[in-house]
């Protein structure tokens, strides 16, 4: 997941980058708006005006938006720092706040999505200019001065809370440190945003293929998919490393040769350009943990999460890889047998083997084809089925906006209400194509407010286009959608609070997957799938037996699904644990891969390269599996009182969601549980009991 704007902002006062619009009286169809530049007097975020725009239709349009913002952003920190005593101070840097969450909300968006390149060059161009005065802002020693001495008596829960974390994340930026100091921070910033801005491009436009003329070998894969791959002569069929493409044809290949070769492909995007960009990253990271008195990335980043310190982190990964590895090494010994079956001398499952022979052996023991399923997961009907799904346990509803303004024709525009109250607007990008983000996010445009300004979201993602074959689905990227949806229903949400920085995804970053997570569930109901998973052919609704079938081998696989997980995490946290200048990053991946890999790492595998949320999420990869725990206990209530309880759902909504980042999310998950959170569900899931 992306979430970005205020998010981002919130990052760069705390050192940490994470890269994933309207205001105005509601109206049925909105534009994007630009603040103006606030007055001499006190400006309060509902009182700023705002001007229609587009900013997606040039770059031209897209600086000019982003200029404003920026006007206002300088001219509201020169005045908050004035001693003028009628400026509401809370107010008028919430104003602040909101500029850079609407600017930077549009650029981070169009910087992934939009078509055209000059759009992408000034939306990469609007990110750096507003994470330099966020970087101003958050290393300005008089205006830490001023907000300082706020009094707080009488402020509210959230008034108070806002104060307090503000004033945190001025302590955590280095704004106490020697002006030598904080010059060199904001250097190091800047340079860091820029540095991943790279590397994601790299990634992004390191597109690689592979033709086949020897049709033989595509046995195995599905007839559709064969077909739009075809080329016009019927000769040859070309494979990227697209999502769309390498998920499929790593499933259902039967041709390993071909599986190995696609895999390196796609495990050597970005290679040797990012290596590079990592370097000069990791180094970067380590002398501004070093500057701010922590000795390493690891350990400064988890300072603002819910584990608070590095040594938690530490220990989790060591005690969840112990809890997870035995099972997981079952499900190799499965995959290994069935393997050997086809090839005798294999003494090893390799990454390009797992969702092959999974597949083999869910087929076998479980009667279960994926082949079988996908004409039941045609994308427009699987996307009216989420909204539907969501529609009955939220009681929200969504209206189509046909004429709204887009970046791209494939993208959709919608209102999303709750009863008669409009709650947001949302895009979705869901298909791929050239030069657009290559996995599956949901970008924050815009935070919603209390004071009327309505949050604004996209999707993108990278699903079969329905306009091709049907755009027939995995159901694994039907779980996709509902998780990515989750994101989206969250951020909407939370929508009613005064305070921009506690509104939308703002909660601890190793929160916020688990109100994902936990919607996951949903795809794997036979009697949510019954409801609108239908034949693209016929119109029949899924057959019973054929969705207890994927119930039933949904267990085989989890768990080194899982330990995957584990590499991942443990990658991400151990290559900010250390002086980088002491460490190579090919002899770090080989011990990362000994300890924590089911799989063998091949030469042509650089992790490094292509793993992007080294970027994002940097030090805390953790968090999918922290949140993961999370997920499973809070979906107990659900398990227990059933899954389209509207009480339950009420409460998730009202405790989980709407809160957004006003209290901590431990708090969060107690209200709605009654209790803390543990380990348990989690452990009853992993063993498949």
């Amino acid at each position: 997941m992306n979430t970005h704007n205020i998010r981002f902002f919130l990052a760069m006062t705390t050192l940490f980058f994470a890269g994933c619009v309207t205001t105005a009286p509601q109206k049925k169809q909105q534009t994007a708006q630009t603040p103006e530049a606030p007055t001499s007097e006190s400006t309060k975020a509902e009182e700023i005006d705002t001007v229609e725009a587009t900013p997606w239709e040039s770059a031209e349009a897209l600086s000019a938006y982003c200029q404003e913002a920026l006007t206002t952003i300088t001219n509201t920190r020169t005045q908050l720092k004035s001693g003028n005593a009628e400026v509401d101070l809370l107010d008028t840097y919430n104003n602040m706040l909101i500029a850079i969450d609407r600017s930077m909300g549009w650029a981070s968006l169009l910087a992934n999505v939009s078509p055209e390149e000059s759009v992408r060059k000034a939306a990469e161009k609007c990110k750096q200019l507003v994470a330099d005065e966020s970087t101003k802002i958050s290393l300005d020693h008089k205006l830490y001065g001023v907000m300082s001495k706020v009094d707080t008596a009488d402020l509210d829960a959230a008034g108070q809370r806002f104060v307090e974390h503000l004033l945190r994340d001025f302590r955590r930026s280095g704004v106490d440190q020697k002006e030598a100091t904080r010059n060199r921070i904001a250097k190091i910033k800047a340079d860091l945003v820029k540095l991943s801005q790279d590397f994601s491009r790299n990634v992004r436009s390191d597109v690689r293929k592979m033709t086949i003329t020897d049709l033989s070998k595509l046995d195995g894969l599905p007839a559709d998919w064969i077909k739009a791959h075809t080329s016009k002569d019927g000769k040859s069929v070309t494979v990227s490393t697209d999502y769309p493409d390498f998920y499929p044809f790593q499933t259902y290949c039967k041709d390993e040769a071909l599986r190995k070769t696609l895999y390196q492909k796609f495990q050597s995007r970005g290679n040797p350009d990012n290596k590079k960009v990592l370097e000069q990253v990791l180094n970067l990271r380590f002398e501004l943990a070093q500057l701010l008195g922590h000795k390493h990335w690891g350990a400064y980043n988890a300072g603002d999460k819910m584990v608070k310190n590095s040594d938690v982190i530490e220990k989790f990964i060591k005690e969840f890889s112990e809890l997870v590895k035995p099972f997981a090494k079952k499900d190799i010994q499965g995959l290994l047998a069935r393997k050997q079956k086809d090839d005798k001398s294999a003494k090893e499952v390799q990454a390009w083997d797992r969702f092959f022979y999974k597949t083999v052996v869910r087929k076998e023991r479980f009667g279960l084809n994926p082949q079988e399923l996908r004409p039941y997961f045609a994308y427009n009907q699987v996307r009216k089925g989420i909204f539907s799904v969501y529609s009955e346990l939220f009681g929200i509803s969504f209206k189509a906006l046909p004429t709204e303004p887009v970046w791209h024709k494939s993208v959709e525009a919608f209102e999303m209400y709750l009863g008669e109250e409009l709650v947001g607007k949302f895009f979705l990008d869901m298909h791929p194509r050239k030069d657009k983000f290559k996995h599956a996010a949901m970008f924050g445009i815009q935070t919603g407010l209390r004071s009327g300004q309505i949050p604004m979201a996209s999707l993108v993602c990278n699903f079969p286009n329905p306009n091709e074959n049907n755009g027939l689905m995995e159901h694994t990227q039907v779980t996709t959608y509902f998780h990515e949806f989750g994101h989206l229903i969250h951020h909407l949400m939370a929508r009613s609070h005064k305070w921009v920085s506690q509104g939308g995804i703002t909660t601890e970053w190793d929160f916020v997957e688990a109100p994902s997570q936990i919607l996951e569930e949903w795809a794997w109901a036979p009697d949510v799938l019954a409801k609108f998973a239908k034949h693209v052919e016929t119109g029949k609704p899924i057959p019973a037996d054929l969705v207890q079938k994927l119930r039933k081998s949904e267990d085989f696989g989890k768990a080194a699904w899982v330990m995957r997980q584990v590499f991942y995490t443990a990658y991400s946290y151990f290559l900010h644990a250390q002086d980088p200048k002491k460490m190579d990053l090919d002899t770090f991946t080989n011990s990362i891969y000994k300890k924590h890999s089911l799989y063998p790492r091949v030469p042509e595998s650089t992790v490094y390269t292509n793993f992007g949320h080294l970027m994002g999420y940097s030090s805390i990869y953790y968090t999918y599996m922290w949140s993961l725990v999370i997920a499973k206990d809070l979906f107990t209530r659900f398990e227990s009182d059933g899954m389209m309880n509207k009480a339950v759902a009420k409460d998730y909504r009202q405790l989980i969601l709407e809160p957004g980042g006003s209290r901590d999310a431990s708090d969060l998950v107690r209200s709605f549980l009654g209790r803390d959170y543990n380990m348990d569900a989690f452990k009853i899931w992993l063993q498949g009991k």
